[in-house]
């Protein structure tokens, strides 16, 4: 994923390492998973407007790097401001504050405390020009669904229907957390989830009082980047439920694993933002949403009951301490509003990861 320097960089950077000595830029903006293992390296392509964190660091080595400095080559196009050191945590890295603030191409370059380059990499920020929309509730299952595409994802009155983001530019997706907000119609709220679960899931979340097409544009710094048509739909429609557990084969005990309520209406379409609630042997669980939430014990064998909109399913668990959510709120908070922002959700992203970093 990392971007090639130039050839006399390439070179001074391999003698550098041929000393023992590498230095290694990295970003928080998550773009892949090898098995279990979190890459954590640099975004390929970053959207316009993205926040994150740069951090430069020696791999383990405990020395002091407070006098050395990132720079961009373009300040236009990615902006860096140094994010003052912690003497406890920082003494073998140093970190910046990065905004994509327009399209470009920019060299970022790595300088020890006498000036000398220790490592470089390209970054490319472009505008998107497709946006795709994914449900998060079937991302929870563990089966991703793209919507918008044939279609107007169908979204309950009264319930909030929450979709992932994603941007792209000429067919290639992009990275990061930019400041998107959503415009709409009249009764329709648009909010912005704020994840924790890694900064490049972008989401917002729909809801509306009333049944009716609406069509909502998306906003990247007052430029439009995007228009999702959604249909809101009486509470009546919906027609069955599907609720999809977490495989308990490989679970141990303790394990916080899901049963995740999919929804449908007549035709087999899927309905977003379901009102469900849920029962325990007829007692009712704390909470209300499309995912319900346990710790597994394969000693107790529990049959649990959803309601969705008035259509029941139930499904054999083993656990215990239970309690429901909605797909919006699972490890997130919300913000609602007629243009909300996801500013928030940037600030609450670089915490997390600072944390992350210095652990």
């Amino acid at each position: 994923m990392r971007a090639l320097p130039n050839v006399l960089l390439l070179s001074a950077l391999s003698t550098l390492a041929a000393c023992g000595e590498p230095v290694v830029i990295t970003d928080n903006v998550v773009t892949e998973f090898v098995g279990a293992k979190r890459v954590d390296e640099l975004a390929p392509r970053l959207v316009e407007g993205a926040a994150f964190v740069l951090t430069a660091d020696r791999r383990g080595r405990r020395d002091n790097m407070d006098a050395w400095q990132i720079v961009s080559s373009d300040p236009a196009v990615l902006s860096l401001v140094a994010v003052p050191p912690d003497p406890e945590t920082d003494d073998d890295a140093i970190r910046y504050d990065a905004v994509a603030l327009a399209p470009g191409e920019v060299e970022i370059t790595v300088l020890d405390d006498e000036g000398a380059v220790r490592d470089a990499a390209s970054v490319v920020v472009k505008r998107p020009d497709t946006l795709r929309y994914l449900s998060r509730v079937h991302e929870l299952a563990g089966e991703p669904l793209e919507v918008g595409v044939d279609s107007a994802p169908q979204v309950v009155v009264g319930g909030e229907g929450t979709f992932e983001v994603q941007y792209f530019a000429e067919g290639e997706r992009l990275y990061g957390l930019a400041p998107l907000t959503g415009l709409s119609g009249e009764g329709v709220l648009v909010g912005a989830p704020e994840a924790s679960l890694g900064i490049d899931r972008q989401y917002i979340s729909l809801s509306a009082e009333a049944a009716g097409a609406q069509q909502v544009q998306l906003q990247i710094n007052g430029l439009e980047v995007g228009v999702l048509d959604v249909e809101f739909v009486e509470p009546y429609e919906v027609a069955s439920v599907h609720l999809k557990g977490d495989d308990e084969g490989e679970a141990e005990s303790g394990d916080p694993l899901s049963v995740i309520a999919l929804v449908t209406d007549a035709a087999g379409e899927p309905i977003f933002g379901s009102r469900c609630v849920w029962t325990l042997s007829g007692a009712p669980i704390m909470g209300e949403g499309e995912r319900l939430g346990y710790t597994y014990n394969p000693d107790l064998e529990r049959r649990v009951n959803g309601v969705c909109d008035g259509v029941e399913s139930s499904v054999v668990v083993h656990g215990d301490d239970f309690s429901a959510s909605l797909s919006s709120s699972v490890g997130c908070s919300v913000v609602t509003g007629g243009a909300a922002s996801l500013g928030g959700l940037v600030v609450v992203g670089l915490a997390l990861l600072r944390r992350r970093r210095a652990a």
